[in-house]
């Protein structure tokens, strides 16, 4: 992975934000499994839930993007209709995958890997984003699934 600058600083407060969203998003689910609320109305909760926190932040389940809010799209470019149901591998720069891929398989697996790290995501017109990225694994419609909190770091061509 990229070897960016990294504050300590900030790791408290990413850590905070990962926190808050998780509960918001576990209320749901709870609520889900408690009431057999159908599926599409679920999902829309997640989506409003979503754009309520103003940090770039999206779902990931089975390598799939399942759910963002809209600042994912201004990020990377693509409209959401574009990134939902789409592998999140497609945005990750070729020399950060696989090293990607081994900690999103060892996180699913239940393997300890770090929550914060940091990479280089590639935007629909040919830039690299450098991020970091706070991650968990939580429970999205009964099945294990990442949500994950970008923070940019720079950009480059």
């Amino acid at each position: 992975m990229g070897d960016f600058a990294y504050s300590k600083d900030n790791e408290h407060n990413d850590l905070l934000e990962l926190h808050n969203c998780l509960i918001e998003l576990e209320k749901i689910e709870i609520q889900r499994s408690r009431e057999n609320i159908p599926k599409r109305v679920i999902e829309k909760k997640y989506q409003e839930t979503l754009e309520r926190f103003s940090v770039i932040a999206g779902i990931v389940q089975d390598r799939q993007i399942i759910a963002i809010n809209s600042r994912v799209s201004d990020l990377l470019g693509f409209s959401s209709s574009e990134l939902i149901g789409s592998n999140f591998d497609r945005y990750i720069h070729p020399s950060e995958l696989p090293e990607i891929l081994e900690l999103y398989g060892k996180r699913l697996s239940g393997n300890e890997v770090p929550i914060i790290y940091e990479t280089i995501l590639k935007r629909r017109n040919g830039y690299n984003i450098y991020v970091q990225i706070t991650t968990s694994l939580f429970t999205y419609i009964g099945m294990p699934a990442n949500f994950a909190i970008i923070k940019v770091l720079g950009e480059t061509i």
